[in-house]
């Protein structure tokens, strides 16, 4: 029995090192990309990058997550600290991304759009830091290899009711409503778009203005 969870355990290692790895790889070329050529530097681009430096705190943390020593509490609180922190923001960068790409192609807005900008950056880094801080400060983060998939998170050794609340306060709920918006904003944008393509009212200098902000992500 010990010899099976053990192999199971090198087999989760093995697989998360993999596509950790790959992560990180593909989350740099996007950085990579944005630093290189300031010709695609546009808030809508940085968004993105906005989102691929979480991901890859995000890859990175569960990479050191599964190889970490299991007796190195604080070096797990410090992973989960950062793992839990770059997943919530690259759920509200997400969310933020479909704000701005209705606000700038639907509604056809880009200066509210770009001014919208510096709120996202104080609720989408600001928010997540103080959630997963209260969460440090209480003692809530620590080792759980159950829910977690080998690396650390939410403390193993609380109550279930109390841990499943912690999970929804530092990711769940808030991953959920991150779906649920973007499908919403999503929606609108796509609808909004069809809309006024079939009534003729996208002219040809609106039309390209369209396709340049779409295509420019």
């Amino acid at each position: 029995m010990s010899y099976d969870k053990e192999a199971a355990g090198e087999v989760n290692k093995a697989l998360t090192t993999i596509s950790a790895s790959f992560s990180l790889l593909g989350t740099f070329l996007i950085i990579a990309t944005f630093l290189a050529w300031k010709d695609f530097r546009s808030n809508s681009r940085r968004i993105l990058v906005y989102i691929s430096i979480a991901d890859f705190l995000i890859a990175g943390g569960n990479l050191l997550g599964v190889w970490l020593v299991d007796e190195n509490n604080n070096a797990c609180k410090a992973q989960s600290f950062i793992s839990t922190c770059a997943s919530l923001w690259s759920f509200f960068w997400t969310v933020f991304l479909g704000i701005y790409m209705y606000t700038a192609v639907a509604r056809q807005r880009g200066n509210k759009a770009d001014e919208m900008m510096k709120f996202f950056h104080i609720i989408g880094w600001g928010l997540p830091l103080v959630i997963v801080s209260v969460a440090l400060g209480l003692g809530k983060l620590g080792q759980d290899h159950v829910d977690s998939a080998g690396w650390c998170w939410i403390d193993g050794r609380l109550k279930k009711g109390e841990k499943e609340i912690w999970m929804l306060f530092t990711g769940k709920a808030w991953e959920i409503t991150a779906y649920f918006l973007c499908s919403i904003f999503y929606l609108m944008l796509k609808c909004r778009i069809r809309k006024e393509v079939s009534e003729g009212s996208l002219c040809i200098s609106r039309t390209g203005k369209v396709l340049s902000i779409i295509l420019d992500w």
